[in-house]
Parts: structure tokens; C-alpha cells; sequence
């Protein structure tokens, strides 16, 4: 179902998103002008690609975010547009101006961490164990004592030292966390494949005492 306003002006749907954005949440004007640009490169966009801003689709969307990322656009800023598209289309579609809304399927970009040109060892550690994973782990050091200090402090199963990606069936593989329990390979293997057993046995002559007293 869709509205029977005519798709002629698109700023007229820009005016009445940014309106109720603002009247709903008070947004600052920062925040608005910048909601207002990213819209406003949509709506340029889409009338050299001979589109509506009310009938473009999710692929009409993929390759406008492509084209941007092709001309030096950062996933931030390409993260930054798309979050503007959703709350755009999602208002249109409550409105019912729309009937698809075409940023439902799209996944956000994935943002890298962005790292200072120098850190210390510690925080190097805390970014190693910043994850639910710990299968491997990798150090590059010319400094042994950094690479005993690192390689006790990180939560992996396997630490490579100035190498990476060995393996050895005498060496045990597995990981902590949430990359698995136990160990194949190696001595420590045995154990999954044996069971222990405890047995006491008294020699004395004598009466046994009562078990039940803690002696």
C-alpha cells in the first residue's frame, strides 16, 4: 500500500523526515544538517541514475554505496549515510509511503579499531584478549622478555613467536574461550581416551574404623 502523493519532490520527503526527527527526539542541528546532506547525495545520485528517491531499491542502494566507496568514501562515512538511509526509509514506510523499505537487507560496513602509532605492552595484551575467540595467537618481538611476558598473558590455545601457523602431532592444539575445550594432539590427547580410577586398599589387620569420622 502506498500514498497517493506524487513522487515529483523528494525534498518535500527530506523536509517531512528531518521535521519529525527533530518534533520526536529534538535532535541538535548538527545532527539534522548532517541527516540532510547524506540525503541530499542520494537525491542528486539518484536523478543521474534516472531514479526516485520512493522507488529505489536495495541494489539501486549497494551500488550507490559502491560508487562512494570507489571515490574514497570510508566505511565509517559509508556506515554513516546508510544508518541516515534506514531512519529515512523506515519513515516513509510507516507512513505508508512506501511499501518495501529498501535498507532492511543491507549490512552495515564493518568498522576497523583504529590503532595509535604506539601502545604499550599492556594495552597490546588487552587488545589480544578483547574477543570471545583464543585459538591462536601470533608475536613478533626481538625482545625475549616480551615474548614470554605476551605469550603467558594472552588467552590462546596456541602461541606463535616471530612465525606463525606450525603444527606438530606432538604438540597440543585447541583453544580457550569460545574456540573449543580440550586438546588434540600431543600427550594431552591421552586423557581423552583413558579413564582414571581411584582405589584405596587397607592392609591392616586390624577392625576398619568408622568412615564417617574424619581422621
Amino acid at each position: 500500500m502506498t500514498n497517493s502523493i506524487p513522487d515529483t519532490n523528494p525534498s518535500s520527503d527530506i523536509d517531512s523526515f528531518l521535521d519529525s526527527v527533530w518534533m520526536e527526539q529534538g535532535l541538535a542541528k548538527n545532527t539534522l544538517s548532517a541527516y540532510r546532506s547524506d540525503l541530499k547525495i542520494l537525491e542528486k545520485w539518484t536523478k543521474n541514475k534516472n531514479l526516485t528517491m520512493r522507488k529505489i531499491s536495495r541494489a539501486d542502494l549497494l551500488d550507490f554505496i559502491s560508487e562512494r566507496a570507489n571515490l574514497g568514501s570510508s566505511s565509517r562515512s559509508s556506515a554513516r549515510q546508510l544508518s541516515t538511509f534506514r531512519r529515512f526509509y523506515n519513515y516513509l514506510y510507516q507512513q505508508e509511503i512506501i511499501s518495501q523499505n529498501p535498507t532492511i537487507k543491507i549490512s552495515m560496513p564493518k568498522l576497523g579499531r583504529p590503532l595509535p602509532k604506539m601502545i604499550s605492552e599492556e594495552e597490546v595484551i588487552k587488545l589480544m584478549n578483547d574477543n570471545s575467540y583464543g585459538l591462536a595467537a601470533g608475536i613478533f618481538t626481538e625482545n625475549n622478555g616480551v615474548a614470554h611476558r605476551v605469550s603467558k598473558a594472552v588467552k590462546a590455545g596456541i602461541v606463535f613467536v616471530n612465525t606463525y601457523r606450525l603444527i606438530s602431532p606432538i604438540a597440543p592444539f585447541g583453544g580457550f574461550k569460545n574456540s573449543g575445550f580440550g586438546r588434540e594432539s600431543g600427550m594431552e590427547t591421552m586423557k581423552d581416551y583413558s579413564n582414571l580410577k581411584t582405589t584405596w586398599i587397607n592392609t591392616s589387620k586390624n577392625p576398619m574404623g568408622d568412615p564417617f569420622i574424619i581422621r
